[in-house]
């Protein structure tokens, strides 16, 4: 697995040659130049190869993800909020993530 964290930081303080185009906002925004970001996956175990995934995915989503292709049992893991992706990934299935949240602010909604 290769991730960026987040969306390149086109001005500002860290500014550099990043380019969120043709999205909207930069790093530290919630526009998604903000928060979308690219992954690249590789596995044997991938049945669907060479391809651009589009199921919708967050950061959460790894720990489950990653343990069931490698064969762990899910329900031994408890309390989390990611959503194992493993068999949408490797055959370019349906995410079972239909909703991300993208920011909590208490004083602002």
């Amino acid at each position: 697995v290769f991730s960026t964290d987040n969306g390149g930081p086109a001005s500002g303080f860290n500014l550099n040659a990043a380019s969120n185009w043709p999205l909207r906002g930069i790093k530290n925004t919630l526009w998604e130049g903000g928060v979308r970001g690219a992954a690249l996956l590789w596995s044997p175990l991938i049945k669907v190869k060479q391809r651009v995934a589009l199921q919708k995915m967050h950061v959460t989503d790894w720990l489950p993800t990653l343990y069931s292709a490698a064969g762990g049992d899910l329900n031994r893991i408890e309390g989390i909020d990611g959503y194992d992706l493993w068999e949408a990934l490797s055959t370019n299935g349906e995410s079972p993530r239909n909703e991300i949240l993208h920011n909590i602010d208490e004083d602002f909604g």
